[in-house]
C-alpha cells in the first residue's frame, strides 16, 4: 500500500475543504455554528466523494457542492444521534446539545439536512432522489439499531443495520460522486458497492474498537457483532452473565471480563476477519474502473481511513 500518496491526497481534499468551507455556507447567525462543526472530523465521506468524483474523469472543483452535502448530511445525523443516545460529548468535545440546548441542536441538525438538499440540487434530481434515499435508509437503521435486542439479533440482523446506518453514507459518497462525475454504468456500480464494503468494515471495527477502548455499546444495549458472535458461541453460564449485563451499565470489572471472553471465544478475530473480507471485497469490484491515479488511491485507502487517527 503506497501510504504515502494517499495519506498526502486525503491531508490536501481535507485542507480544500476546511478553506472554501464559507462558499457554501448562508449568511446568517447558523453560518459560524455550522461552520465551526465542518471543520471538526476527519471527512472520510466527502473525501471519497470527490475521489470517486475524480476516478470516473470528473474535476474535482466541480465536484466539492456534492462533497460538502455529503458532510453536511452526515454531521446532521451525528448531532441527532448524540441526542437519541444522551452523549455528552463528541470527538474530545461537549455534543452539540449539551452546549446549546436539545431543541437548538434539533434545529441545526435539521438546517444541515436542507442546506445539502440545496447543494446537491446543483447537480440534477438523480442525485438529489439518490442522497435522500440513503438519508431514508440511514434512519431506517437508526430504527433497527434502537430495537435491537441479545437474545433475538444474529449476525444477519446487524448486517443490515449497519448496511442501512453506517455504510449507506459511505456507499451515498462513492455512488453520488461517481454518478455526477459522469461515470458509465459499470463504474457508477462498482463505486456504490465499493463504499458499501468499506462502510461495512470501518462500523465493524468502529463497534470493535468501542468494546475494547470503553465498552459504551455494552452499557447501552447496543447490539454489535463481537457481542452477537461471544453470545452465539459461549456456553450458557457465559450468555447467562452476558444478558445480566448487557444494558444494563456493567461495571468496569464486568465490561474487562466480557472482554476476556470475547478473547477466549475468538469474537474479535472473527470480527477482524469480516473486515479483512469486505476491504478485499471493495478492492476486486474496482476491477470495472478505468486505470488512474484515483483508483489507485481508491486500492490504497481503505486500510488507511480505518486506522486513521
Amino acid at each position: 500500500m503506497n501510504n504515502g500518496n494517499v495519506k498526502e491526497y486525503y491531508k490536501r481534499i481535507v485542507t480544500i475543504l476546511n478553506e472554501r468551507v464559507d462558499e457554501f455556507l448562508p449568511d446568517g447567525e447558523l453560518h459560524s455554528c455550522i461552520k465551526e462543526i465542518l471543520m471538526r472530523g476527519k471527512k472520510i465521506r466527502p473525501v471519497l466523494t470527490l475521489l470517486s468524483f475524480q476516478a470516473v474523469g470528473g474535476n474535482l472543483d466541480e465536484g466539492i457542492p456534492l462533497a460538502f452535502a455529503v458532510e453536511l448530511t452526515h454531521n446532521a445525523t451525528l448531532i441527532h444521534d448524540d441526542i437519541i443516545d444522551g452523549d455528552m460529548f463528541r470527538r474530545g468535545k461537549q455534543s452539540l446539545h449539551e452546549r446549546y440546548g436539545i431543541n437548538n441542536a434539533i434545529v441545526i441538525g435539521d438546517a444541515m439536512i436542507s442546506l445539502a438538499v440545496s447543494l446537491s440540487t446543483r447537480y440534477g434530481s438523480e442525485i438529489t432522489k439518490l442522497l435522500s434515499q440513503y438519508g431514508f435508509d440511514l434512519c431506517c437503521g437508526e430504527l433497527m439499531d434502537i430495537s435491537l435486542n441479545l437474545e433475538d439479533t444474529g449476525e444477519d440482523d446487524y448486517m443490515l443495520k449497519i448496511k442501512k446506518k453506517s455504510a449507506s453514507l459511505f456507499r451515498a459518497s462513492t455512488h453520488t460522486g461517481a454518478l455526477a462525475g459522469n461515470g458509465n454504468p459499470d463504474e457508477v456500480n462498482a463505486l456504490a458497492d465499493y463504499g458499501g464494503y468499506i462502510g461495512t468494515a470501518y462500523q465493524i471495527k468502529d463497534d470493535t474498537d468501542d468494546l475494547i477502548d470503553n465498552g459504551n455499546d455494552l452499557r447501552r444495549g447496543i447490539v454489535t457483532l463481537p457481542i452477537i458472535h461471544l453470545y452465539k458461541m459461549s456456553d450458557n453460564k457465559t450468555r447467562e452473565f452476558l444478558r445480566e449485563k448487557f444494558g444494563n451499565n456493567a461495571d468496569n470489572e464486568s465490561v474487562k471480563k466480557i472482554i476476556k471472553l470475547m478473547e477466549e471465544y475468538g469474537s474479535f478475530d472473527y470480527c477482524k476477519r469480516k473486515i479483512s473480507e469486505n476491504l478485499s471485497s471493495a478492492r476486486s469490484v474496482l476491477n470495472d474502473l478505468r486505470d488512474s491515479e484515483f483508483k489507485e488511491y481508491l486500492l490504497d485507502i481503505p486500510e488507511f481511513i480505518l486506522h486513521y487517527k
